[in-house]
């Protein structure tokens, strides 16, 4: 099997926000409402035009975050076109929605690389433009362990993305409040606060994305995962 993340412009009120200010949108959908989860710089702004488009009827937030539940939810959920062709490839799509930079991203398992060959073209072929944000093989992964533990399905991290991590964490880095900074990581490293800053964003993005937007079950099959 392989797992793909397609990203798609849009304009819907979703993805509006996320393309003129620094958030992410992540929802998922009951048809009738929708749970809204929003992180990222402009959190505000977002929640605003939000607000106005489909009313929120409870918010909790933080300075970065926020949680809301809408009062209606839209019908021009943009991305209907692209879960046709999901539904027409036997592709399963993951929740939750996600919107970032004015796109959507379509997180998803297809049966095997051939199929998402297939997918893409049919995209391009009918005038649709789509990124390939990423795609893993998903394989079985022998254990002697228990089957129905998430560190079997974890995505895999660089060598420099383990180290970075680690060196962060000895260092106090996580603590809160923060013991360290990433320009004293970088210079136990012998490397800029840039180059440190983008190897834990990249790390944690994979990590956060593995434990937070996986489907039910997934958890359930022991797997290993190698990027391509």
């Amino acid at each position: 099997m392989y797992e793909a993340v397609l990203c798609i412009p849009s304009d819907n009120v979703y993805a509006t926000p996320t393309q003129t200010n620094a958030c992410r949108i992540m929802l998922w959908c009951a048809g009738h409402c929708d749970l809204v989860y929003v992180s990222g710089d402009d959190t505000d702004p977002a929640i605003h035009a939000l607000d106005e488009a489909v009313g929120l009827q409870a918010i909790e937030r933080t300075s970065r975050e926020a949680v809301a539940l809408t009062r209606t939810c839209p019908v021009e959920h943009d991305g209907s076109y692209v879960d046709a062709y999901l539904r027409a490839h036997s592709c399963f799509l993951m929740p939750p929605l996600q919107y970032l930079d004015g796109k959507r991203r379509f997180r998803f398992i297809a049966a095997d690389s051939q199929v998402l060959k297939e997918l893409y073209n049919d995209l391009i072929a009918d005038g649709v433009s789509v990124e390939v944000e990423s795609k893993r093989e998903i394989t079985p992964k022998p254990t002697s362990g228990p089957v129905f533990v998430p560190q079997t399905s974890l995505p895999s991290l660089t060598s420099r993305q383990r180290e970075t991590m680690a060196l962060a964490v000895e260092m106090g880095y996580y603590e809160l409040p923060r013991q360290t900074s990433t320009e004293a990581i970088g210079t136990q490293m012998g490397v800029t606060r840039r180059t440190v800053e983008t190897h834990l964003r990249r790390a944690e993005k994979k990590l956060i994305e593995a434990t937070t937007t996986l489907a039910p079950g997934y958890f359930e099959l022991p797997v290993s995962v190698t990027e391509s």
